[in-house]
């Protein structure tokens, strides 16, 4: 094989793992432009559904409708507390404890379960 042979495989090579690795970065780059863990599906009483998807520093979740138009799609940020993990935004609250959250706005709150998922592990708020 030609050195201009090798060399081109190189490239070649070299390009599609750079494709590859810009297609995974993207896919953890919503819109907003914040980077993320991926997106987690949760089910609650009254048949409301949704996703939330966190930062990776955990500091801001967007939440998002899974059916429906409950809950409005937002970007909630981390509030201190001391206990559990609490966001807030818009007058919608959500509030994390190991892998259940309860959603909640103005005087109504929710408990919601993780959606059983066989592509991924559950988020854990921890606490």
């Amino acid at each position: 094989m030609k050195r201009w042979q090798v060399i081109l495989m190189l490239v070649i090579v070299l390009a599609a793992a750079a494709g590859v690795a810009w297609r995974l970065m993207d896919l953890r780059t919503p819109a907003s432009g914040m980077q993320t863990l991926g997106t987690f599906a949760f089910e609650c009483d009254e048949r409301v559904s949704f996703t939330i998807t966190p930062s990776i520093d955990l500091k801001k979740i967007m939440i998002k409708a899974a059916h429906g138009a409950y809950p409005p799609a937002e970007t909630l940020s981390l509030v201190p507390t001391n206990s559990g993990a609490r966001y807030e935004g818009k007058g919608v609250v959500l509030v994390g404890h190991g892998e259940d959250v309860v959603l909640g706005e103005g005087d109504d709150a929710l408990g919601c379960t993780q959606a059983q998922s066989s592509s991924s592990a559950p988020f854990d708020f921890g606490n």
